[in-house]
């Protein structure tokens, strides 16, 4: 009986040890030395880890995933820095993100450092080229009022000047774009938008909403598609640089889509995208009689939602209230 039971003893240890050699698959990775949140329960700070084929095969203790290593395996030691997961941002507009790095830089910058750099873009400019930037907020002013037609016009008198307010519900534009788009005293405000008028009636340079911004953003030679590859290719880059590997697109028509696989099949774009269709529009229709497309080139983009708005913006004073704004009573 002893003899079977040493037998049985035997076979389910080589048993054990046979299962838990097959267990230990040779990482691609091993990362170890510091401290990686893993934000898994149980376990959310450990000392290394294992990757394989892009995934995580394991989390532990330098030890533990010691034992994953092989000839192949690549190891990074951290020396007592820190690892955290790959950043997602949950809203940004993509091909806008490229774009706008075509262009004149605004965001978050003082009234004076932005006429300065729409001074220099002029300066730059052939005659009656537009002028485009991206990213004021006057809010952040002192005074925290919109600014004026008239202080564009001082440094570009002939070129016509646009740019958006960060929110994208918003523009500011100098007397030769208004003059292009046709607005006047006289223009009424589209359903969908307003012009911002000074005491006598005249248009300020501000333009709200959709169907103002259009007024104006309809007489803009649309980029090339040069220029949108050009600009894909650095908001990826913008992206990764800041430690975001992956994004939601917040929107894009059928033909950004389109230049986008186009870049990943050239292996052009590494961040992953989940894509939103914007809409209603063609491209929507389209998506939803052809349905998602889940995990393309290596699971780095997928498209399976719709973007809509259905009101504006509070900074931008676009959108409807129930009451007037405590700084807007009229």
């Amino acid at each position: 009986m002893w003899a079977v039971l040493g037998v049985v003893l035997a076979l389910t240890l080589l048993l054990s040890s046979v299962v838990g050699a097959a267990k230990l698959v040779e990482a691609d990775l091993i990362v170890h030395g510091g401290k990686i949140y893993t934000g898994a329960e149980g376990k959310p700070v450990v000392e290394a880890i294992a990757v394989k084929d892009g995934k995580v095969l394991a989390i532990g203790t330098t030890g533990e995933i010691m034992r994953y290593g092989g000839r192949n395996t690549r190891r990074i030691e951290l020396k007592g820095n820190t690892v955290i997961p790959g950043l997602i941002d949950a809203h940004v507009h993509f091909s806008s993100l490229g774009t706008r790095l075509l262009q004149v830089d605004c965001y978050w910058k003082p009234k004076e450092e932005i006429i300065a750099a729409i001074a220099k873009a002029v300066a730059e400019a052939k005659p009656g080229e537009w002028i485009q930037g991206r990213g004021f907020n006057q809010a952040v002013w002192d005074p925290p009022v919109w600014p004026t037609k008239e202080e564009l016009d001082a440094v570009s008198p002939n070129n016509p000047v646009y740019i958006g307010r960060y929110c994208g519900h918003a523009a500011w534009v100098n007397s030769k774009a208004l003059e292009i788009a046709g607005i006047t005293k006289d223009t009424p405000d589209p359903p969908n938008g307003a012009f911002l008028r000074d005491e006598k009636g005249e248009p300020t340079g501000i333009l709200l909403e959709e169907g103002a911004m259009n007024a104006v953003r309809k007489h803009i030679p649309p980029f090339t598609e040069e220029q949108l590859r050009k600009g894909l290719i650095l908001a990826n880059n913008e992206c990764l640089s800041v430690g975001l590997t992956g994004v939601h697109d917040a929107g894009a028509s059928k033909k950004d889509i389109e230049l986008v696989k186009d870049l990943y099949e050239q292996g052009k774009l590494k961040i992953r995208i989940y894509q939103m269709v914007r809409g209603p529009s063609e491209s929507v229709d389209y998506f939803l009689a052809h349905g998602p497309e889940i995990g393309l080139y290596d699971n780095r983009y997928t498209i399976r939602s719709v973007k809509m708005s259905l009101d504006g913006a509070l900074g931008a004073r676009g959108c409807a209230m129930l009451e007037p704004f405590s700084d807007w009573p009229d």
